[in-house]
């Protein structure tokens, strides 16, 4: 049985021990040890063989492996390192994309790697392969794997192989309908996926959580999901920009040959980019969505701003156009005659509004002044009639606080409430003097009813006495 899923190795420090950071364990040994149909590692469109590896006793069958006899002669490895880049790009069909890739197998790997090699394209069910790669795999948390890409017609695979026992521990296997980017860094090439490969690293858990929170708007886009796999050739050349080139232009012109293929398949053959490109097109991105915010938030103050203008010239009130041009004149290259205009309508409608405003005071006050006038003129009317001159001080007053009240007809009624003050003044004492004669006269009668009580008390007295003293005479004359 073939094990598809491949376990990715995170720092010990965050998953246990070190051991618990140790691949997975290897297939089962009749998984191992059966062998392939062919006898060979089949390219896509190569007869299948049943003859053992030569130099092999149990006739297992491997990959082709090169000797010095059997190697092609290269009089320049950069050389043709480019053309075999250039023969991929101009492959039109599976076959022709075999044969750009042959040379590949001439690459110097060591041994084991080309074991792993061997072993790796025997192993995975894909008999449709066009060439493997020596790897290191890095992962989401930084951690380096030694590993074999093998590149066929629909997918390619990553396979861990156990170089001590010589059989593969796992691979996982990718179909080309998921690539989506290929960047060639400065160091290897970075495949981005259409889905999550493998553990999501810190970084993404940490952006994940902020987007959950709300502090960092999450922003999918085709460089989320990505995989960076270093050349690990043993000798110096061809060098590792030209292998992350070859390997690149593979696996770019294979996605292309399965569409053309299929064309049913709802996918677009990956683009190869540098990492310079990848800043560029995301600074690109930043800036396009920058500038089409700009313009929606352009568009839609300006049509706030022209409907806010419609409704001031119906209701001619400025002052609903006073947010509308605020917003216009933030956003970002405004109509520079729609915002002359508006401002050209505040101007109008403020003017109107204070010559309106005018006039209303104006006619307020001239009502103002006819209703206080007719009430003065009223009031001293009735205060002529009833000499009361409290009627006047109310009408006085309005008057006075009235504009453009008559100033005579003010003082004719001040004057006349002085004048029917000052008789009333007059005639109270006029009456405090009859009422202080009366009270003189009151009291002098009084007086005299007094004295004249008094001499009659007193002339009653000496007549009694005087009869007193007769009758005592006559008694003694009797005697």
């Amino acid at each position: 049985m073939m094990q598809e899923e491949e376990e990715d190795e995170r720092p010990a420090a965050l998953v246990g021990d070190a051991e618990d950071v140790q691949e997975a364990t290897p297939a089962p040994a009749a998984a191992e040890s059966a062998p392939h149909s062919s006898g060979l590692p089949q390219r896509l469109g190569e007869e299948s063989s049943e003859k053992p590896e030569k130099g092999t006793s149990s006739g297992e069958p491997v990959a082709q492996e090169f000797s010095e006899a059997e190697s092609p002669v290269v009089s320049s490895s950069v050389a043709t390192s480019m053309n075999i880049a250039e023969a991929i790009a101009a492959a039109t069909t599976p076959e022709k994309l075999i044969e750009a890739l042959k040379p590949v197998d001439a690459w110097e790997y060591t041994e084991e790697q080309k074991a792993a090699i061997k072993r790796s394209w025997q192993y995975v069910p894909d008999k449709d392969v066009y060439a493997g790669f020596a790897v290191n795999s890095i992962n989401e948390w930084r951690v380096s794997q030694s590993r074999v890409l093998i590149l066929s017609k629909s997918a390619y695979y990553r396979v861990s192989y156990n170089a001590k026992n010589g059989k593969v521990d796992h691979y996982h296997k990718t179909p080309l309908q998921q690539l989506r980017v290929l960047e060639k860094t400065t160091t290897g090439l970075k495949v981005f996926l259409a889905e999550q490969d493998g553990y999501s690293g810190p970084k993404k858990w940490m952006g994940s959580l902020a987007g959950a929170i709300g502090v960092r708007k999450q922003t999918p886009n085709e460089f989320q999901h990505a995989r960076e796999y270093l050349p690990a050739l043993a000798a110096e050349e061809p060098a590792s920009d030209v292998i992350v080139d070859i390997i690149a232009a593979a696996f770019a012109k294979a996605a292309s040959l399965l569409k053309e293929s299929n064309p049913e398949l709802n996918f677009d053959p990956p683009s190869v980019i540098t990492t310079e490109q990848r800043y560029q097109i995301l600074a690109d991105r930043k800036e396009a969505e920058r500038l089409a915010a700009e313009k929606k938030e352009r568009e839609t103050a300006e049509a706030e701003l022209r409907q806010a203008m419609s409704a001031a010239t119906e209701s001619r009130d400025g002052s609903m156009l006073a947010r509308p041009i605020r917003r216009a004149k933030r956003a970002v290259e405004a109509d520079a005659a729609l915002l002359d205009s508006a401002d050209e309508m505040v101007k109008t409608l403020e003017a109107e509004k204070k010559e309106r405003e005018l006039q209303e005071r104006l006619e307020n006050e001239r009502k103002e002044r006819e209703a206080a006038t007719a009430e003065l003129e009223e009031a001293i009317g009735a205060a002529r009639q009833s000499r009361e001159p409290s009627t006047l001080a109310k009408p006085i007053r309005r008057c006075k606080k009235a504009v453009g009240v008559s100033e005579e007809l003010i003082g004719e009624a001040e004057a006349l409430k002085s004048e029917i003050e000052a008789e009333i003044k007059a005639e109270k004492a006029r009456l405090a003097a009859e009422l202080a004669e009366k009270k003189a006269a009151e009291k002098k009668a009084a007086e005299a009813a007094a004295a004249e009580k008094k001499a009659a008390a007193e002339e009653a007295a000496a007549r009694a006495k005087a009869a007193k003293d007769a009758e005592a005479a006559q008694s003694g004359g009797d005697g």
